[in-house]
């Protein structure tokens, strides 16, 4: 058991809760003064009888055509777009309106002054028809990669990750960006990585990350960011962030259908005897105040597996297992995503986002063999396991409300409050019929497990200007979490059943954190500094029964720098101290077998990981490399352990003192024609 002081955290959080209403407080009554924040452009686009332009793509230039910002207009042909002081220069500035007719080209030219950040353009008539698009030639295009503070932003919309991909064959020709074979993600070889959707985390399973990437189609994403160096604004536990940023023009809706199939060097297997298939629609609407998206992704996919395992467990006593298997796999994922926004009035605004992901996987073995010998004598044991198929389902459903508040009518003082409530089940089941060399009588072999996780999480974001160029940022927010694990494993012959293991593990959690954090950009220099405060309190229960308890403070400073030489020329520096917290699967001291011959079993007496990262990239135009040095203390592996049978391995959870990492990576993409671009890592 681990147990810390409380009176710094209490402390400190205190320290944070009082910067917060004392920023607020002074605010609030200062809120209209005029002072430097985002311009805000609006107006009506009007046919020339008269009738709205509802639902029409027009785009913010400046005097060079050079694209600043695109947007879209409502049911009734209004819109309004806000652009960041800092992005936007004083100068000559014209709206052009871009639909698929071909007729007169519409221009609405004005002039952005200092310190004027608001424009009203009122009524803008059409001649005649909006302009065409292969009429408006808008200079410079997207990159393909774009370093900023502490992330990396990839466009996936136009270019040849664009179609046909799920955002899991993407990933791994990202920068710095890993998968292995089980599915879990790195970044620059931090793991840990939380995955989001519009900024919003989402609270999935390491276990099944891979398939909720797996339901994400290529045709529905605008942009990815890898965000290697997380600020004090994301929980410590967190190593670093992906966030996919989906398509959100209100102005457009789309469907897609996709069809892919795979070579096999075997005889008599051909790939269109496992096709994969996927779909989907993004629907958008528009109207006054109320804006509405629906995404729904459908993907079904088939495979034929031949796998080939050795696994040198004891060298030392060389205790060998092999395992090969052939089989046929299923996936089937749906994914509908519900998101609403309206503007309550000029200041506020409130946001819904339900998120459903169903997923079903199921693998059918024609046949498995394991082996267990030893090298230096002859075979000790040989399994075969016939008619065996595995079943692993599972249902996360997620809610998140946001509420946002400009204090001030610039938005330079800025209040979010966050609700996020998400509820998560995962039954898994494991059949097989097994034919031993060492005993006369055949069984059957039954896992069934089935876990529900409930994560509820309140949240509060404070965000002051500071001057023309810094930031303030303060924030509270408190989590909770409740795991329930109920495993039952057992051999059945046709007399009688033998119960391998069975029982429920609970695991409770609760965590209260705050930060404050500041940026600012001095010319070419753009940085970040922060520091967060956790406290976690933390129970595990088998029956009742308490066999773990956590309840400790801890402290994570975070700081990048971000050296911009020219727009195509940037150097990061980073560090930050995170934390790796123990999750229900690490602590279960209950038995989990995978096979009869394979099982796991949690380890009470674990300590929380942590971790220190140093980090270095380079990006000159589309070639970036990185370097990253990591220090961990109370790193975790799962270690086989000896069983009183020959033929059966435990794997269990140990820390280990320190751990060092020093990771360098190199990426460059080639594009060699309009259909075909190289990655390469």
């Amino acid at each position: 058991m681990i147990h810390y002081n409380l009176k710094c955290a209490k402390m400190t959080l205190e320290i944070f809760i009082g910067i917060l209403i004392l920023l607020i407080s002074s605010n609030i009554s200062l809120g209209q003064v005029n002072a430097e924040g985002s311009y805000t452009i609006s107006g009506r686009i009007l046919f020339k009888n008269k009738h709205p332009a509802s639902l029409q793509s027009f785009a913010l230039t400046n005097d060079q055509n050079i694209l600043v910002k695109e947007g879209s207009t409502d049911s009734i042909g209004n819109f309004q777009i806000k652009i960041d002081s800092g992005k936007i220069t004083p100068g000559n500035y014209q709206i052009l309106l871009l639909t698929l007719s071909k007729s007169n080209k519409l221009y609405k030219k004005f002039l952005i002054k200092e310190n004027l950040f608001t424009y009203s353009l009122g009524d803008i008539e059409i001649e005649l028809a909006p302009i065409s698009l292969d009429e408006v030639t808008i200079i410079g295009t997207q990159p393909l990669y774009e370093s900023g503070l502490g992330k990396l932003t990839v466009t996936v919309e136009n270019s040849s990750l664009a179609k046909g991909n799920a955002v899991i064959d993407i990933l791994p020709k990202l920068p710095g960006v890993k998968i292995d074979q089980s599915g879990n993600i790195s970044i620059n070889g931090k793991d840990g990585i939380l995955i989001q959707i519009d900024g919003k985390g989402q609270y999935v399973q390491k276990e099944q990350i891979a398939s909720l990437l797996s339901s994400l189609r290529s045709e529905s994403i605008k942009q990815l960011e890898v965000i290697s160096s997380l600020s004090a604004k994301y929980d410590a536990n967190q190593g670093g962030a992906i966030n996919i940023i989906t398509k959100k023009n209100y102005a457009k809706s789309d469907l897609h259908l996709g069809y892919n199939s795979s070579l096999y060097p075997v005889a008599d297997i051909s790939g269109l005897q496992y096709p994969a298939l996927s779909g989907g629609t993004n629907l958008n609407y528009k109207f006054n105040k109320l804006s509405t998206n629906f995404t729904l992704d459908f993907t079904a996919s088939n495979e034929y597996r031949n796998n080939t395992l050795t696994k040198d467990y004891f060298n030392n006593l060389n205790v060998t297992r092999d395992e090969s298997s052939l089989s046929t796999y299923k996936e089937i994922n749906i994914r509908p995503r519900i998101g609403l926004s309206y503007k309550i009035n000029k200041r506020s605004s409130i946001d819904l986002d339900y998120l459903l992901v169903q997923n079903l996987k199921r693998t059918y073995y024609n046949s498995s063999i394991i082996n267990f010998s030893s090298m230096s004598t002859t075979q000790d044991s040989l399994r075969n396991s016939t008619g065996k198929h595995s079943s692993n389902k599972f249902s996360t459903s997620s809610l998140t409300l946001k509420y946002s508040y400009n204090i001030d009518t610039l938005g330079r003082n800025h209040l979010d409050f966050y609700w996020d409530h998400t509820n998560f089940y995962n039954p898994i089941s494991i059949r097989s019929n097994i034919e031993s060399s060492t005993t006369s009588t055949p069984f059957i072999f039954s896992s069934d497990r089935k876990y529900r996780i409930g994560f509820n999480s309140f949240k509060m974001d404070y965000t002051k200007t500071l001057g023309k160029t810094g930031t303030l940022f303060v924030g509270l927010k408190f989590s909770n979490i409740l795991t329930s694990d109920t495993i039952n494993s057992r051999n059945e012959k046709l007399s009688s059943t033998t119960t391998l293991s069975k029982g429920e593990f609970e695991y409770k959690e609760d965590i209260l954190g705050g930060y404050i954090m500041v940026s600012k950009k001095i010319n070419k220099f753009e940085g970040q500094f922060g520091l967060r405060a956790e406290n976690t309190n933390s129970n595990g229960y088998v029956h009742e029964n308490r066999i773990a308890s956590f309840d400790y403070v801890n402290f994570f400073p975070s700081t990048t720098i971000l050296y911009s030489i020219n727009k195509s020329n940037k150097l990061n520096l980073s560090y930050n101290r995170r934390i790796v917290r123990l999750s229900f699967g690490d602590l279960n001291p209950i038995l989990n077998y995978s096979s009869p011959f394979l099982l796991s079993i949690g380890n009470p007496n674990l300590r929380p990981q942590f971790v220190n990262s140093f980090g270095l990239s380079y990006q000159l135009k589309q070639l970036y490399f990185s370097v990253t040095l990591i220090r961990r203390k109370n790193s975790r592996t799962d270690l086989p352990l000896m069983a009183s049978s020959p033929d059966l391995i435990i794997r269990q959870f140990e820390n280990i003192s320190k751990v060092r990492n020093n990771l360098f990576n190199l990426s460059r993409p080639f594009v060699i024609n309009k259909w075909w671009t190289t990655y390469n890592n």
